[in-house]
């Protein structure tokens, strides 16, 4: 029987999802009958197009457009009165099938559209993946020959080839054992590195989201998983220093480091793409290096579907979500498993996703690429909750359309949370020093949400009255709220067209309300922001769950200045059919560890009524207060109504926390 190397068949375009993508940069354009030269050539200047080649048989040019502008360059093409047509440069292609034994069982590549991004781009030698895990089996059947090979280094000399400060470091390096040999004895790295960086085609097992990209294995976990910071920082500066353009982080917990944030950050600056896995609790709580802002933070979706997978942590902080459920990968012993789940699977895809990307377009920024992702992504919203990620599941073809320019402009702009949301006056004062007094305006309110970034023109209105809004970023936007006072109107307009707006709550000290609750063990929130900052009717929802309870966990985020003394938390809310049920209201203390190593704090506990009675709560947090706030400026809250009876649900319409 003759196995040829790859199923190869001519087809012509199809729908979406199915065709190939147009030349990166080439237009045709068709010139109206009574179009002279000297108008197409007044055309060209006015464009930036060059031209390669021009049919006066039939009228039609082929041009080049500038770099990146593809869609832009048509649109203006099209504009023009001496233009009948202006089309892509289509392509034919192959329609490329691996011929590695699992490919068909691979259905999460083909979710994400890696096997249509193939068609384009299956990688570059020059762009490294580096994993930061436990290790990798370097001789591995399915990923041996896409190792890295440090060519300035000579193995086994017990020599700095390559004056780097490391010995030995052919394939990469153990930051844990500080040697050259990063292998991999618990497992869970060569399972992360299959699924960014199996070789493709070689007759064997499966194939990497992004297969002609070698992967440096950077070991950063011990062999029992444990990922400490002293072998996480170095190993994310060696990462910059060595040139990698991507970096897959496939481990997460709360603690918020200075030196792993300064370590995210150097790699950032220069040029290195972090993915990194939001974790795996089914929790809103923030999970690090995931939730720094130089991070990409990735959930997990469960099926294609593109369903939430019931174990991945969500909310306002992760960006983007791809595959984490069943996945075939490689494995320690030479072997391969078909059950990997967890965001630790998601985060290599989307690290594939980046490094095709670099390989189309070597010298795009890192933040270049990383918008590409996020802003075509295919938007993912679930019933009551809302948006979950930020931008939703990664489409490969679709960022490398966005990063050539075949597709153009951010997502819609959205808001998730304004911070702080109500408050007239700015406090200060320490924390064990005099009462705070009035120090004047509150100097600035930060917008948080998506599709905020310039060329658009964002708007902040008072009352119909513009605001100044002095820094802009991709997710939030700093505004000066000059003249506001409680009862204002904020509308909030992108290019002309609002779309959000609240009332500015008045309030003795700075208001700061819930960004993201959800609830574990099967309770279904429903409502978020929008629903607890003020009282205005509108309820935020947690149904009991199978422990008949309602539990609801909750993060309060974006508060910045932490030179307040008192913070007091306040809510309206009822209970149905929890009469006699134990409420309890807790608080992280963060000066007791990090999460989830630390200790809550009870700021409430009260028996509920028979029958359903909406209460306002207004409760004084112990001092310091200041203990509840963690690095970032978070708070994290929990409240428990335990029992509950069948059918019960906790309301409320507001919560929030004040500070002064």
């Amino acid at each position: 029987m003759l196995v040829t190397a790859a199923l190869l068949v001519f087809q012509t375009i199809g729908p979406a999802g199915g065709s190939p993508p147009p030349h990166p940069k080439r237009l045709l354009v068709k010139l109206a009958p009574d179009a002279t030269p000297s108008a197409w050539d007044r055309i060209l200047d006015a464009s930036g197009c060059s031209e390669r080649l021009f049919l006066p048989q039939i009228r039609w040019a082929v041009v080049d457009a500038p770099a990146g502008t593809l869609a832009r360059t048509r649109a203006l093409l099209e504009a023009n009165p001496a233009v009948e047509r202006v089309s892509f440069d289509r392509a034919r292609r192959r329609a490329y099938v691996p011929n590695d034994p699992l490919w068909s069982q691979m259905w999460q590549l083909t979710q994400i559209r890696a096997d249509d991004a193939w068609d384009t781009t299956r990688g570059n030698a020059a762009v490294v993946v580096a994993v930061l895990d436990t290790g990798l089996e370097t001789s591995h059947s399915d990923i041996a020959s896409n190792l890295w090979v440090n060519t300035g280094e000579t193995a086994g000399n017990g020599i700095d080839d390559d004056g780097n400060g490391y010995i030995d470091d052919v394939n990469g390096y153990d930051f844990v054992a500080l040697d050259g040999t990063p292998e991999d004895v618990n497992g869970h790295g060569t399972e992360v590195a299959g699924i960014s960086s199996a070789v493709q085609d070689n007759m064997l097992g499966i194939t990497g989201a992004a297969p002609l990209c070698p992967v440096a294995a950077l070991k950063a976990g011990d062999d029992s998983g444990m990922f400490y910071d002293s072998a996480i920082v170095p190993a994310l500066v060696y990462a910059a220093d060595m040139g990698f353009r991507v970096a897959v982080l496939s481990f997460s917990g709360d603690a918020v480091t200075a030196a792993e944030k300064d370590a995210v950050e150097y790699a950032h600056d220069h040029g290195v793409l972090l993915v990194a896995a939001a974790g795996n609790d089914a929790s809103v709580f923030p999970f690090y290096p995931a939730a720094y802002d130089d991070v990409l933070a990735v959930a997990a979706t469960q099926d294609s579907t593109d369903k939430r997978a019931f174990f991945t942590n969500h909310g306002s902080w992760v960006d983007v979500a791809a595959p984490g459920y069943g996945i075939r990968t490689t494995a320690t012993g030479d072997t391969f498993v078909s059950n990997f789940s967890g965001t630790s699977g998601s985060a290599p895809y989307v690290a594939g996703v980046g490094a095709l990307l670099f390989s189309l377009s070597p010298n795009a920024s890192v933040d270049r690429v990383r918008a590409a992702i996020e802003d075509s992504s295919v938007l993912l919203q679930e019933s009551g909750y809302g948006y979950w990620s930020n931008y939703g599941r990664v489409d490969s073809q679709a960022a490398l359309d966005h990063l050539t320019g075949m597709s153009s402009g951010p997502v819609d702009a959205r808001l998730s949370f304004v911070a702080p949301s109500g408050g007239g006056l700015k406090f200060t004062g320490g924390v064990s020093g005099p009462p705070p007094t009035a120090a004047g305006p509150l100097p600035r309110v930060v917008l948080h949400g998506v599709g905020l970034e310039r060329p658009a023109r964002l708007v902040v209105r008072a009352n119909g009255r513009s605001l100044p809004v002095p820094v802009r970023g991709r997710k939030r936007a700093e505004f000066a709220p000059l003249g506001i006072r409680g009862g204002s109107r904020l509308s909030f307009e992108r290019d002309g067209v609002q779309f959000d707006s609240l009332v500015w709550e008045r309030a003795n000290g700075l208001l700061y309300t819930v960004s993201d609750a959800g609830s574990k063990s099967g309770g279904a929130v429903q409502g978020g922001f929008k629903e607890l900052y003020r009282n205005d009717g509108v309820l935020f929802t947690c149904t009991r769950n199978p422990a008949s309870k309602v539990f609801i966990e909750a993060i309060v985020r974006g508060i910045e200045d932490s030179s307040f003394t008192t913070m007091i938390l306040e809510a309206t809310r009822s209970y149905t059919n929890a009469g006699g049920a134990t409420e309890t209201i807790e608080l992280y203390d963060w000066s007791s560890g990090s999460y989830p190593g630390g200790s809550w704090v009870t700021i409430s506990t009260r028996t509920l009524p028979a029958s359903p009675t909406t209460e306002d709560l207004r409760i004084t947090v112990p001092a310091p207060a200041t203990r509840f706030l963690d690095d970032t400026g978070t708070v994290y809250l929990r409240i428990t109504a335990n029992p509950v009876g069948f059918g019960g649900v906790g309301s409320f319409d507001r919560l929030r926390l004040l500070v002064r």
